[in-house]
C-alpha cells in the first residue's frame, strides 16, 4: 500500500490546472488501490481510457464483433481459414464435419477458405462489425 500512496502523492504532484488530462498507465497490482484514489479524490475526474469519446471505435476500443461460423452439412473433417490483410490477422481453424464456432473479431472485412478432405471449398467475405453479431453458414 505504502508504493501505492506514493505512486499516487507524485501524481497529485504534477503541475495542472482544471483542463488539463493526466493518463495514467499501471500495472494490475496498482490499479485497484490507484482506481480507489482518485474515486475518493475531489481533484480528479476518474475516467476510463475506454470510456473516452474518441477512443470508442477506434483501435484501442475492446468493442469486437462477434461472429459465428457454422457448417451443419459438411462431409469431413475440414480446415478454416479466416484473414484479413489490412490488419495482419490471419487464423487458420481444424474442423470437424458439423462445427460451429465463435469468434471475437477487429471491426474489418474479412475472407474466409473452408476446405474438406474431399477437396469441397467454399469461400467469400464477410464484414465485422461490434455492433452487430453475425452468423456465416457454410454449404456445399
Amino acid at each position: 500500500m505504502n508504493r501505492n500512496l506514493r505512486i499516487y502523492k507524485n501524481i497529485l504532484n504534477i503541475d495542472h490546472d482544471e483542463n488539463d488530462r493526466i493518463l495514467v498507465v499501471m500495472g494490475a497490482t496498482h490499479i485497484a488501490a490507484l482506481h480507489w484514489f482518485f474515486q475518493c479524490s475531489p481533484t480528479f475526474e476518474l475516467v476510463k481510457f475506454n470510456d473516452l469519446a474518441y477512443i470508442k471505435g477506434s483501435k484501442f476500443s475492446k468493442g469486437k464483433a462477434k461472429v459465428k461460423i457454422a457448417c451443419k452439412m459438411c462431409g469431413k473433417d475440414g480446415v478454416l481459414v479466416i484473414k484479413n490483410k489490412e490488419l495482419n490477422f490471419e487464423k487458420i481453424v481444424n474442423t470437424n464435419k458439423n462445427f460451429k464456432l465463435d469468434f471475437l473479431l477487429d471491426k474489418g472485412v474479412y475472407q474466409y477458405f473452408y476446405n474438406d478432405q474431399s477437396n469441397n471449398a467454399i469461400m467469400g467475405t464477410f464484414k465485422a462489425n461490434p455492433e452487430q453479431r453475425k452468423t456465416i453458414r457454410l454449404f456445399k
